[in-house]
């Protein structure tokens, strides 16, 4: 249904796209988007569905509107020299994800 829809838009004259991206959908919309040159606007965090940075560093469509967290724990991680940390984190969908 997904690259039905998204075929649907650009057929339409749609320029740009606003969704939250789910890790099922993930590539599949980079995919279609960066085909058709249609920008993604997108509030994914894709560290917390285990999509590298690296995974959409190619997708010059994608515009991220949420800043990576993964970076600055590690730097304070390191700098604090912790062993251990639990970051609990609760998304729109009410999914929680354990690190």
């Amino acid at each position: 249904m997904l690259p039905i829809s998204v075929c649907e838009l650009v057929a339409e004259g749609v320029v740009a796209i606003f969704a939250p991206v789910h890790p099922e959908t993930l590539m599949i919309i980079r995919s279609m988007t960066t085909q058709h040159k249609v920008l993604l606007f997108t509030t994914a965090d894709a560290h917390h569905f285990g999509t590298t940075e690296g995974d959409l560093s190619g997708a010059m469509n994608i515009v991220k509107l949420r800043p990576l967290k993964v970076p600055a724990m590690l730097d304070f991680m390191l700098y604090t020299e912790w062993e251990d940390i639990l970051y609990l984190y609760e998304g729109q969908e009410g999914s929680c994800y354990f690190i």
